[in-house]
């Protein structure tokens, strides 16, 4: 049976300590703090072999991918939220404000506050989370 040197049962439990502390969420900045542990902290009679190396690349690769994707997805949904509130201009919409009163207005217009947008329906600002129902209101011309 082989039984790994205690020098690296502690450099074991230090990267366990870097990857479960904080949100327990690995970053790029995280993960390349690691490799780089790994690579001073290796045995010179043994070092890493290729492949692991390699490996761990591939994987920094992927997760600076994923963090990149994420990015985009929050931007993309952020969009979407924003053609949303403009398509309800016009629109009958009831709402529960934050002291949970019902209430109801017609959308006038659309602000942003802090790239969220903001429905104006009878000069009240409404959150789209607020939102409990909302009607269409044809619009009637004079005859």
């Amino acid at each position: 049976m082989n039984i790994p040197p205690i020098n690296q049962i502690k450099d074991l439990k230090k990267t366990e300590e870097i990857v479960t502390q904080g949100n327990q969420n690995m970053g790029k900045d995280d993960f390349l703090k690691l490799m780089v542990a790994q690579l001073k902290y290796q045995n010179p009679m043994e070092p890493s072999k290729d492949l692991d190396f390699i490996a761990q690349t591939a994987q920094f690769s992927s997760l600076e991918q994923m963090t990149n994707l994420n990015t985009k997805v929050i931007e993309l949904i952020s969009s979407n939220k924003q053609l949303y509130a403009n398509t309800m201009i016009g629109r009958q919409i009831t709402w529960t404000d934050e002291d949970d009163s019902i209430k109801s207005g017609i959308v006038s217009k659309v602000e942003l506050n802090d790239g969220e947008p903001v429905l104006i329906a009878n000069n009240e600002k409404v959150s789209l989370d607020w939102i409990i129902n909302v009607e269409y209101q044809p619009q009637t011309t004079g005859s």
